[in-house]
């Protein structure tokens, strides 16, 4: 077992040389910057999706319901669509919904519950 003397360093006994912390720091941060380029871009190819389901003439709501759903591939995402109905009665209840999702209740003319 090899003790360290209190002189040296851990950065020093791991193999860095004083001036290795700034190529260290210079790396990370290009990774960094390069990660946050791609996660703009991916915004970028994201948002044109959807434009590419609302231009079809999707709602939004319903067009990224089905994005998510197939991995933001829009031809699966257009089928898919096409393939649950269901979504289009559903988004046309969508102003049944407030902002924070929550459901308002159905209120026919006979009142809640249909009696009179």
């Amino acid at each position: 077992r090899r003790e360290l003397s209190a002189s040296a360093s851990p950065a020093r006994s791991a193999g860095f040389a004083s001036g290795d912390f700034s190529d260290v720091e210079r790396a990370a941060a290009a990774k960094i910057a390069q990660a946050q380029a791609d996660i703009e871009a991916k915004k970028k190819e994201h948002l044109r999706k959807r434009q590419a389901l609302l231009d079809m003439g999707f709602t939004e709501r319903i067009a990224m319901r089905a994005l998510v759903a197939t991995n933001y591939d829009v031809p699966k995402a257009a089928k898919w669509i096409h393939d649950h109905p269901g979504l289009i009665a559903d988004d046309a209840d969508a102003d049944s919904v407030d902002p924070a999702g929550f459901v308002s209740p159905q209120i026919s003319p006979r009142g809640p519950r249909g009696g009179g």
